[in-house]
């Protein structure tokens, strides 16, 4: 769950810096807030997550609360 968590503030970053470089001015200032900050470590505790699968023309939804515990305890 750490390295999803980690990929997921990558891939964001990477959304938002390319479409700032790309000319949407309108990110300006979410640009500016990712760029000037650092990732932060998933907190200690107690998560619960929702997965969900959806088949091709949403025929079918499957759905699944799966619960999680982050034993770091260093943030």
């Amino acid at each position: 769950m750490p390295l999803l968590y980690k990929q997921d503030w990558v891939d964001l970053n990477n959304q938002i810096i390319n479409a700032y470089i790309d000319g949407d001015i309108g990110l300006e200032s979410i640009a500016n807030r990712f760029l000037n900050s650092n990732f932060l470590f998933m907190r200690y505790g107690n998560y619960e997550i929702v997965m969900k699968y959806n088949l091709p023309g949403d025929k079918k939804s499957t759905e699944f609360t799966y619960k999680y515990k982050n034993n770091n305890n260093f943030r």
